[in-house]
């Protein structure tokens, strides 16, 4: 369907198609749908198709819009989806009594959902912020400081959205805290908006039990030792070799580690992951790969393909 279209609607033309879907449901979705194509079908005009093809989107996002909110349900995109609305994922996701609220000063409260932990140093929150000025302050691009340190880096390899506005004075946020130490509280005294920096003092403790476990696997890679970090979204490839020798120099690693098929993980299902490149560091004595993925539970790999190698228990 072509994006435009939706223009041809006007503001009261899509609060007239809004008030049919205050009564959500997923049978109402589809009669609603239906009754659009069955019109469409009967009006052969450009301009009535055209008005009809729009209508049935704007309906489609709005109810796809209550169906989550109905469910309770955020959506984030598959990465963040695979922790924060993922089965496999839920026992080591912290919410309720494994998060504790330290402080909840400003004119915006700041609720702590969910939280999500790896040894790595990786935490994933989910966070819901609400306006309480109801000014329409908050929007879909975030930052939190401290100390005019950023606590937050939104800028995941993902390349994923990862704020959903809700209305106009509530927006859910997913984002990586990191580097992190456990035990260590989240706080911050400042949300950047794209309207205005807003102050307050927001503070977060985070409880430590049934964290997530790295699984390590010990092999060779090209006749060096190699170990592998797998955690739940992310793998860690470390060789250990004199990097300064010509078969490994030091400045030209001399194998495609950053391709989309560096890494390959094959799970107990029979199922092949490729993880995404995230970053690497080479010295005279070791060279470490990082990758990130979609959740996986560490227990379910079978082995590890690394640049045509693969390592396995």
């Amino acid at each position: 369907m072509d994006n435009n279209i939706i223009t041809e609607l006007d503001e009261q033309r899509v609060d007239e198609l809004l008030e049919y879907t205050t009564g959500y449901s997923e049978r109402n979705a589809e009669n609603i749908k239906k009754l659009f194509m069955q019109k469409t079908a009967k009006k052969r005009s450009l301009g009535r198709r055209m008005l009809l093809a729009a209508a049935i989107a704007a309906v489609t996002v709005a109810l796809s819009g209550m169906a989550l909110a109905v469910s309770g349900v955020i959506d984030f995109g598959a990465f963040y989806n695979s922790i924060f609305n993922s089965k496999e994922a839920a026992p080591y996701v912290k919410t309720g009594n494994g998060i504790a609220v330290v402080h909840n000063e400003g004119d915006v409260s700041v609720e702590m959902v969910a939280a999500y932990f790896e040894p790595t140093s990786h935490l994933y929150i989910e966070l819901r912020l609400t306006d309480l000025t109801g000014a329409g302050r908050l929007s879909n691009s975030l930052d939190f400081l401290w100390d005019n340190g950023y606590i937050s880096d939104l800028s995941l390899a993902t390349g994923e959205v990862k704020v959903n506005v809700i209305d106009e004075n509530t927006v859910v946020a997913g984002l990586l805290v990191q580097p992190y130490v456990q035990g260590r509280t989240i706080s911050f005294d400042r949300i950047v908006t794209d309207f205005e920096t807003i102050a307050g003092n927001w503070e977060f403790a985070i409880s430590s039990e049934n964290v997530l476990q790295e699984r390590v696997i010990y092999g060779e890679f090209e006749g060096h030792d190699a170990e592998l970090f797998l955690g739940g979204t992310h793998v860690q490839i470390r060789v250990f070799a004199d990097f300064s020798s010509e078969e490994f120099p030091y400045t030209n690693f001399p194998y495609d580690f950053d391709s989309e098929d560096a890494v390959t993980i094959l799970l107990d299902s029979g199922t092949t992951v490729h993880p995404r490149f995230s970053g690497s560091m080479v010295d005279s004595m070791m060279a470490s790969f990082s990758y990130s993925m979609d959740f996986i539970k560490p227990e379910d790999i079978v082995s590890v393909t690394f640049c045509g190698t693969t390592i396995a228990d």
